[in-house]
């Protein structure tokens, strides 16, 4: 129809969708997981050096220092940003007669007419959610979404300059108290700046961990799951790393492959019981205390289960009006019981409970509530 946009499942026609698109975009764009170094490497490609990225459709912004300088989108968000076929851009190519966008800021980079750059991925998966559409975007649809993110660029990702870490964020009695969403936001965003830069992609990956991926593994997949992510992912340090594992390999030789796989449908299955029987099922597992197996379950079952470690118990140690004080005043940080790890999770989940009431929304979860008490124990 002649002066209507086109579109197919997403109606850019309607202005409640498009508000809604820009502030899911924005949402997106906040999350410090979304955003990466971007190197120039070799002249002619961009690489980001913690990834890699998600492999999936989405839409990208590339910024320097002083803010946004170019939106693109992607079939494979990685291969556009971190591949040299996928990131070329013909700038090798010497019968070439003009260049792209993404050239010039290679060259311009190079030159040092622009300083660091940086890329924001928003991924097509994550922003259908959000937005409540099941199918995978059409072309139409996700070139409208490419072209209103470049005309919102600055809304979606100019608030956002400021690192997190340098921005304010009150302590954790005075958070705790808080009904301002944008303060608990910045608090959960300074999570990520915590991590070793290292260790980024394989958060990435635990982030994104469901029980599905878990079920389909055979015996021999959910061992190697064990030891080289979720082990890896728990215990940073080499020597609690060598410990811990060690503890699962002797398991392992003791009661078999098939044995250990069984405590892993176990786990699966007591999700929806009793805090404890959960808790004690995870620590079945070789190497596993209640600060190891809370965070299995909290990767897994994110809206039932937070990490119950030394961290949340410092963390909550620092908030005067918390009605369990003195229980957690009396637990020993760094050796929690199951009995302890109850009370922990259930403060959790009242307060992702809360927060959700609070704000009128249903994002938190007693695992974001983990993580923004894990910076305040540090």
């Amino acid at each position: 129809m002649p002066g209507v946009l086109r579109h197919d499942e997403l109606d850019i026609t309607d202005p409640e969708v498009v508000r809604r698109l820009i502030d899911a975009l924005r949402s997106l764009a906040t999350k410090r997981l979304n955003v990466h170094q971007l190197h120039v490497s070799k002249r002619y490609y961009f690489s980001v050096p913690d990834g890699p990225l998600p492999s999936c459709p989405g839409w990208y912004v590339i910024c320097d220092e002083a803010g946004s300088l170019y939106v693109g989108t992607a079939e494979n968000l990685d291969r556009r940003l971190n591949s040299q076929d996928g990131s070329r851009d013909q700038f090798a190519n010497p019968q070439r007669t003009n260049d792209s966008e993404r050239n010039l800021i290679k060259a311009f980079h190079d030159s040092g007419v622009l300083g660091d750059l940086r890329v924001v991925v928003l991924e097509e998966p994550a922003l259908r959610e959000m937005l409540g559409v099941p199918e995978v975007l059409s072309d139409r649809d996700r070139h409208n979404v490419e072209k209103t993110l470049n005309l919102f660029r600055e809304r979606v990702v100019g608030e956002h300059q400021m690192p997190v870490e340098d921005a304010y964020v009150p302590g954790i009695s005075e958070l705790w108290e808080s009904t301002d969403g944008a303060l608990w936001a910045r608090a959960l965003e300074r999570y990520w700046g915590f991590l070793k830069p290292a260790n980024l992609a394989l958060e990435r990956e635990m982030s994104a961990l469901t029980p599905s991926t878990v079920q389909a593994l055979d015996a021999e997949g959910w061992l190697d799951f064990l030891m080289n992510r979720y082990f890896r992912w728990k215990y940073t340090a080499p020597n609690r790393y060598a410990t811990t594992t060690a503890c699962l390999n002797r398991q392992v030789e003791r009661i078999g492959l098939d044995s250990l796989l069984k405590i892993r449908d176990r786990i699966l299955q007591a999700s929806d019981g009793p805090i404890d029987v959960a808790l004690s099922t995870a620590c079945e597992i070789g190497g596993l205390g209640p600060a190891g197996g809370s965070g299995l379950l909290a990767l897994l079952f994110p809206e039932a289960f937070g990490t119950v470690d030394q961290f949340l118990v410092k963390a909550l140690c620092q908030v005067p009006s918390l009605a369990e004080l003195e229980l957690v005043r009396h637990m020993h940080p760094e050796g929690l019981t199951i009995r302890d790890g109850v009370v922990l999770t259930h403060i959790m989940r009242d307060k992702a409970l809360s927060l959700n009431g609070l704000l009128e929304t249903d994002s938190w979860t007693p695992r974001k509530v983990d993580m923004v008490l894990w910076t305040y124990g540090r």
